[in-house]
């Protein structure tokens, strides 16, 4: 096309958008408290460019511009004028929820409502996840039909039983699982590796989603099904025409998931699980002699399979369970404790700096290679007597178990061959503990995904938004480019509509020690406290560690409990998902959380008040990924730690406002802000506020007159 036909496609798009996103358009209409935007229209334009023009745009959008609308809207138009698919990506399953249930059904109604000719055809969207989870069926009546079972088996089947009378999806988030030992138990009935299933009685969830994917104008997925899909080759989503990635400064870290591996005892362990006990494979084989009169050779031979098997079986389990045990004696070699690791501790294997012990690790390998070969053997002898019979139903059952137990097990060996003897340079290695503490679990990862992505996701056929509300540092997206491996032809940096300074103030007290000082987080705890009290609770305090959270959660308790206010902590007082309904319903709360709690949080109104950050989150220098991908750079902290703690930092600082309604102070608890060379950079990457530098006693005041109380 010629530049300037693209420019007058460009000014039509900006045309037909300004009518849907105007403040008497049909977005207007379909939304009690629309505001028009400028940031909306903008993003929305260059979302439509993106697509029809196939090509790669980068977009953050800050609080209150809107973007998913301004994304959702010409998203639909591409797909219904184009008769194509668009898949939008996001991170977490709030948001999720809120494109499916919230976002989705009125951007739908405006786009039928702007398609006069064209308003007769319906615009679907479906949501599609990941094989694990939805239930499988057949799994769940093999599982449920076992003799023995324990009291939270039992519980769990008379809980998926109820629910199967109304679940459309069989997907689990309808269950709410909130036992450790029940989520665990999921992923023996789950979907993954139930290959060659006719589903039960000819019903099978998972089938039934790709189905309803397969007919939509547009589905949302996960960054987790997305890297999935690209790892196998595009076998997992229906085609599409355009990908919208929303919450994307997530995607680097799910790529290094999806493209690494993990291994631990009790995954290995299950895979073995189909061949031991009553419910075993060749249990199941040998009821089916009689009624499906399997003549005698044939039943030698599978009693033969049966018994080699069995006996390399036994030997397998004991090598897993040495070499495991192992990983964690080098673990404990390496960093001199004796006992008593935490569970976040790594310890990196670098190729030639092996520990002792390595070799042996590598004869259990070599070990654990000969014992699965053996098994193989013996399933594939099983499987091609079976075939003869496959015409009976039960006999395809067992042939897809035969299949997919020999999936996982091969599974399970090549990660195990792959770190002990097919490291590479481009990847890192390391062992962790497991949730048992004799046993590790071996990981390795890519050290960058960026040339990855670049060829399988952003320099294919379909074009592709890149879109959060926090990807630039110092007012570029040099960093998130370069860490994705794109380079994009459109970028726009659009901030906040909101008028921050009328509604934020930032509070750095002068007293705070540095964050190693011991007393540290007695400080912390008295400020939250002054805060909280001011504020009547309505507060959330924002940790980079799990056991600063808990010291802190110690002080508030011991000290302060006694007054109205409700002190929550995750990890300790309930799920992520409890707490914010716990404070919804009672503000008089101070929660405190983690990872999780620093975004996707969108408590709008009064309900949240006071956020604190207490330390800047920067990356843990000990984490092997984050150590590897450190040494490509020549100063690791300015150019890579620093810019990934920015993004960080931005987004804990977006829970506070949410609307325009919304009035809050914001507390930095890191003296490092004020005292280090770099600590303006983060207070640069804030919106215009006013900073008031009190002492911890003048808090409660100063939170009382800002809030006006």
């Amino acid at each position: 096309e010629s530049h300037t036909e693209v420019q007058t496609k460009d000014q039509m798009f900006s045309g037909e958008l300004q009518e849907i996103f105007s403040d008497h358009g049909a977005l207007a209409y379909s939304l009690t408290a629309f505001e028009e935007r400028q940031e909306q229209l903008d993003m929305a334009v260059m979302v439509k460019e993106t697509i029809e023009n196939n090509s790669t745009s980068v977009i953050e959008a800050g609080t209150g511009v809107g973007k998913s609308m301004a994304y959702l809207i010409p998203a639909i138009q591409y797909a219904k004028d184009n008769d194509t698919r668009v898949v939008i990506s996001t991170n977490t399953i709030n948001l999720q929820d809120q494109l499916m249930e919230e976002d989705l059904p009125i951007a739908a109604g405006v786009v039928k409502a702007a398609h006069k000719p064209d308003a007769t055809s319906e615009i679907r969207y479906a949501v599609l996840k990941g094989r694990r989870n939805y239930l499988c069926l057949k799994k769940f009546r093999y599982f449920a039909s076992r003799e023995q079972l324990d009291k939270t088996e039992t519980i769990l089947i008379a809980k998926i039983l109820v629910w199967l009378d109304t679940t459309l999806t069989g997907d689990q988030a309808e269950l709410n699982l909130s036992r450790t030992q029940h989520r665990f138990l999921w992923s023996r009935l789950n979907a993954e590796g139930a290959f060659m299933c006719g589903g039960y009685n000819g019903k099978c969830f998972l089938k039934e989603a790709r189905e309803e994917a397969s007919t939509s104008d547009l589905v949302v997925v996960n960054h987790s099904l997305l890297m999935a899909d690209l790892k196998s080759g595009g076998s997992l989503l229906p085609e599409f025409g355009a990908l919208v990635i929303d919450e994307a400064h997530h995607l680097e870290d799910q790529a290094t998931q999806a493209f690494g591996f993990q291994v631990s005892h009790g995954l290995a362990g299950e895979t073995l699980s189909s061949l031991r006990g009553r419910d075993s494979i060749f249990s199941n084989i040998e009821t089916l002699f009689t009624p499906l009169k399997i003549n005698a050779e044939d039943v030698r031979g599978l009693s033969n399979s049966s018994e080699s098997v069995a006996l390399s079986l036994k030997s397998l389990q004991d090598s897993f369970n040495i070499l495991f045990s192992s990983a964690t004696e080098i673990m404990k070699q390496s960093t001199g404790h004796k006992s008593g690791f935490l569970p976040l501790d790594k310890y990196r294997i670098k190729i030639g700096e092996e520990p002792p012990l390595w070799n042996e690790l590598c004869s259990l390998g070599r070990e654990i290679e000969e014992k699965v070969s053996a098994i193989s053997k013996g399933l594939i002898a099983a499987n091609r007597i079976l075939e003869k019979y496959e015409n009976h139903r039960s006999i395809v059952e067992i042939l897809g178990d035969i299949q997919n137990t020999q999936n996982s097990i091969s599974e399970v060996n090549n990660i195990i061959q792959h770190f002990l003897f097919e490291r590479t340079e481009n990847y890192v290695y390391w062992i962790s503990l497991d949730h048992n503490p004799d046993y590790s679990t071996l990981s390795g990862a890519p050290i960058e995904v960026g040339d990855q992505l670049k060829n399988q996701l952003f320099d294919q056929k379909f074009s592709v938004v890149i879109t959060s509300a926090t990807l630039s540092t110092d007012g570029s997206f040099q960093h998130i480019n370069q860490r994705l491996g794109i380079n994009p032809e459109y970028q726009l940096l659009l901030g906040s509509p909101f008028p921050y300074e009328d509604l934020a103030t930032v509070v750095m007290p002068t007293d705070m020690p540095d964050p190693r000082e011991p007393y540290y987080e007695e400080m912390v705890a008295k400020n939250i406290y002054q805060a909280a009290m001011a504020a009547g609770g309505r507060t959330i305090a924002l940790f980079t560690s799990h056991s600063s959270l808990k010291t802190v959660f110690q002080f508030l308790k011991d000290k302060y409990s006694g007054d109205h206010l409700d002190i929550l902590a995750q990890g300790i007082s309930g799920t992520p998902r409890q707490l914010i309904e716990r404070m919804k319903k009672h503000p008089e709360t101070v929660l405190l959380g983690t990872s999780s709690f620093w975004e996707g949080i969108d408590l709008r109104g009064d309900a949240l008040q006071v956020l604190v950050i207490t330390r800047l989150p920067f990356d843990v220098p000990t984490d092997p990924v984050y150590a590897a991908r450190a040494e490509k750079y020549s100063n690791p902290f300015m150019e890579y730690a620093l810019p990934s703690a920015i993004i960080r930092f931005r987004q804990g600082f977006g829970r506070l406002v949410r609307s325009s309604k919304d009035r809050g102070a914001v507390f930095i608890l890191d003296s490092r802000v004020v005292n280090s060379r770099y600590g303006h950079k983060f207070i640069k990457a804030l919106p215009k506020m006013e900073i008031q530098r009190p002492k911890s006693e003048e808090v409660e005041s100063i939170v009382s007159s800002w809030l006006g109380l």
